[in-house]
C-alpha cells in the first residue's frame, strides 16, 4: 500500500514539474534553433522589369519568388544569430518582327543575420533582424534573331550590377507554434520582398 502510495506521489511530482519547464518555456531562448522556409510578396524584380512591358502589349512577363529560406541559434534569449537565404527571378519575353527576344533577370543573396526577440512568450515570438553579406545579380539576353548580339552589352550590364556585390536586409518578424517544433512566420520590411510568409521549425 505504501509503495503505491509513494509511486503515485512521484507520478504526480514529476507530472506538476513537466508542466512546470513547459509552461516557462519559451519559444525562443539560448541554445533554441529555429529554421524557416517562406515565400514572398511582391517579386520586387518583376515589378522593376514590368515598367517595360508597359510599353508594349505584345510582352509577356513571368517570374519567380523570392524564395526566403534562414536559420537561426539562440545566443541568448534575446539575442540570435544565423544565416538568410534569398532567390528571385523575372523575365520578360517580345515578339519583334518575325523574332523573340528574351531579357532574364535573376538575384542570390547569402547573409549573416542578427535578430532581437522582445517577448518571453511560449507560442509567440516577434522579432526585428538585420542582415548583410552577399548580393548576386545576373542578366541573360535570349533572341531567336541572328544578326543581333548583344552579349558584350549584357556582359557589361552584369558587371556595373555586381560591382559591389553587397546584400542587406531588414525586416519585423512574428512566429507562432502550433507545437513544441512546428509553426508559421511572417516578415514585414526590406527583403527582395515587402512581406513574406512560411512555416518553421524549432529544435
Amino acid at each position: 500500500m505504501k509503495s503505491i502510495k509513494l509511486k503515485l506521489k512521484l507520478f504526480v511530482t514529476f507530472t506538476v514539474l513537466a508542466i512546470s519547464n513547459n509552461s516557462n518555456a519559451q519559444a525562443f531562448e539560448e541554445g533554441v534553433s529555429m529554421a524557416s522556409l517562406g515565400y514572398g510578396f511582391p517579386n520586387l524584380s518583376a515589378t522593376w522589369m514590368k515598367t517595360y512591358s508597359i510599353m508594349d502589349a505584345d510582352i509577356q512577363q513571368s517570374s519567380f519568388g523570392p524564395l526566403h529560406l534562414k536559420f537561426e541559434y539562440g545566443l541568448t534569449d534575446k539575442l540570435g544569430i544565423g544565416a538568410s537565404f534569398n532567390f528571385t527571378s523575372a523575365s520578360i519575353t517580345e515578339e519583334v518582327w518575325d523574332y523573340t527576344e528574351k531579357i532574364s533577370f535573376n538575384s542570390f543573396k547569402a547573409l549573416i543575420r542578427l535578430n532581437y526577440h522582445y517577448l518571453d512568450h511560449d507560442k509567440v515570438d516577434f522579432y526585428t533582424g538585420i542582415g548583410m553579406g552577399y548580393n548576386r545579380n545576373n542578366f541573360k539576353f535570349e533572341t531567336t534573331n541572328p544578326s543581333l548580339d548583344i552579349d558584350k552589352e549584357v556582359a557589361i550590364l552584369n558587371q556595373l550590377y555586381n560591382v559591389i556585390p553587397l546584400g542587406f536586409e531588414s525586416t519585423i518578424g512574428l512566429r507562432y507554434l502550433f507545437t513544441d517544433n512546428i509553426g508559421a512566420y511572417m516578415e514585414l520590411g526590406w527583403s527582395k520582398s515587402l512581406m513574406q510568409f512560411g512555416v518553421v521549425g524549432r529544435f
